[in-house]
């Protein structure tokens, strides 16, 4: 097996479990400034990537191809139709220029996706630096002709039903292509060596990107109706810049851990009393809410995107309605009031995640995925 990645500089990793990290060289990825995140490849094909994928193709003569995120516009051009191939949904790149379907400045779920007014959304987002004004109208016009060209996967794989179903709706050249198969975690409430440098404190958590959409700042609204005694941690990921303005919104008992390592973040589920996922965007499968179940932590999450698909309401979590930081702190001091509600919940969570999303139900999922791929694509020739 190899992972293949876009690079700026090509070589090729030892081999890890069987597993090869190939990086090929990609003309395109000095642009990458121009798209919000800094990814390697653009929405649009690389042509330098699809010649050194029609390369290695021919050299590793794969059973099947199984592609993420925008490399999904060079992959269908360097297979030419010949190798079995898969596509992961991953989020909204093919729908949104963003990947967020978030509209601003109502911050809501867009419904109108594709169109002129992904310009002045998208230059809302990120309205600083010389290339902000250039940004969204170069992308719009680049994710549009990349789509209208994309030859069409063996089958693709959305990570929830939201996101099947949203494709559905605005890239119907998807067809009945699409099957959901979520996201996965590998650990189930592994052990942690420590729990240095957290508070002694009971604390609610949030792990996760500090982006506008993920909305720390209504968690930092809500928190103030918060019992005096309950610290609220948040693992934030992102810039540095992201931070500021959360920091000036925070009050004392307020942790900020700025883009903490992986054991530091799992030993702080460990400790944490729940955990609050309050996302504004459609979050397509969130992997943080598997963390919370795996080591049974009840979830209070935005009734949005692929989260009511993971958190079952009143079962395993709380759902409030996205950007109601009144209602939001009303569950959040429920959970903090009630232990046997929280023992009972992130029972229940953890039950659902063994079932539902752990690596052990989820890759046979995928790799069934391969083989009915294959055989289908075999007996089409």
């Amino acid at each position: 097996m190899a992972v293949v990645v876009p690079s700026r500089t090509p070589g090729r990793s030892a081999l890890t479990d069987g597993v090869e990290v190939v990086h090929l060289r990609a003309g395109l990825s000095f642009l990458s400034r121009f798209y919000r995140g800094g990814a390697n490849h653009l929405q649009l094909p690389d042509p330098l990537y699809v010649r050194s994928l029609k390369r290695f193709l021919k050299e590793w003569q794969p059973d099947i191809v199984h592609s993420h995120g925008h490399a999904v516009f060079s992959a269908g051009i360097a297979l030419g139709g010949r190798t079995p191939w898969i596509h992961t949904i991953h989020d909204y790149g093919l729908l949104c220029p963003k990947a967020t379907l978030w509209k601003l400045p109502e911050g809501t779920t867009c419904e109108n996706p594709m169109t002129l007014s992904c310009v002045p959304c998208h230059a809302r987002e990120e309205p600083t630096g010389w290339f902000s004004p250039l940004r969204p109208m170069a992308i719009l016009p680049a994710l549009s002709l990349s789509r209208s060209r994309l030859p069409p996967p063996d089958q693709y794989i959305a990570v929830s039903e939201f996101v099947a179903e949203s494709h559905r709706r605005f890239f119907p050249r998807v067809g009945d292509k699409i099957t959901v198969i979520p996201n996965f975690l590998p650990q189930d409430g592994t052990e942690v060596d420590s729990c240095a440098g957290l508070p002694e404190e009971p604390f609610v958590l949030f792990a996760g990107s500090a982006a506008a959409q993920k909305g720390v700042h209504i968690l930092l609204e809500a928190f103030r109706s918060i019992p005096e005694n309950v610290r609220l941690v948040l693992m934030a990921a992102g810039p540095a810049s992201w931070l500021d303005p959360l920091r000036s919104k925070a009050d004392d008992r307020t942790i900020f851990y700025h883009n903490a390592p992986h054991d530091l973040v799992m030993a702080a589920w460990k400790r944490a009393l729940f955990g609050v996922v309050p996302s504004l965007w459609p979050d397509p499968c969130p992997t943080v809410a598997f963390e919370a179940m795996s080591y049974s932590k009840p979830v209070v999450a935005s009734a949005i995107g692929g989260l009511p698909e993971i958190v079952a309401d009143g079962v395993t979590g709380i759902l409030v309605p996205p950007g109601d930081a009144g209602l939001l702190g009303q569950a959040i001091g429920r959970l903090i009031e009630n232990e046997a509600l929280r023992i009972e919940m992130g029972r229940k969570g953890r039950e659902r995640f063994r079932q539902e999303f752990s690596a052990e139900v989820v890759v046979p999922k995928i790799e069934e995925a391969y083989l009915d791929t294959r055989a289908a694509k075999v007996a089409s020739r």
